[in-house]
């Protein structure tokens, strides 16, 4: 469903032919021996392995963009469901997704205070 909000975005222009991505060091020498490594991969993978209605409100949420009350439609659910599949999406990626600096130190995360406040 269209309305006023959509219609006076603006949308992307063709760019044409697009540059070669750009090489990270780290990976110059795993694609010189022609193994090509995708780091996203295990992220894709954790991704993909959600249940359908997750996994496609944090995809539409989350990576498309679009607010809950568009996303609920296309889950056939309602908006405050799509969130809730949303949620559910994100905490079952952060339970069986973990970046590489996060498995090496334990947590990505900040410490927690503990004791008195200096």
């Amino acid at each position: 469903m269209l309305n006023a909000t959509h219609l006076s975005k603006s949308y992307p222009t063709p760019a044409g032919d697009l540059p070669e991505r750009a090489v990270a060091a780290d990976r110059a020498d795993d694609l010189a021996v022609g193994l090509a490594v995708d780091r996203d991969t295990d992220l894709w993978d954790a991704l993909a392995a959600l249940p359908f209605k997750q996994r496609g409100a944090v995809a539409y949420h989350h990576l498309a963009g679009l607010p809950y009350a568009e996303v609920g439609p296309l889950l056939d659910s309602s908006e405050a469901a799509a969130r809730r599949s949303a949620a559910d999406g994100l905490a079952n990626l952060r339970q069986s997704y973990a970046p590489a600096t996060t498995r090496r130190t334990g947590t990505s995360r900040t410490p927690r205070r503990t004791g008195q406040p200096s």
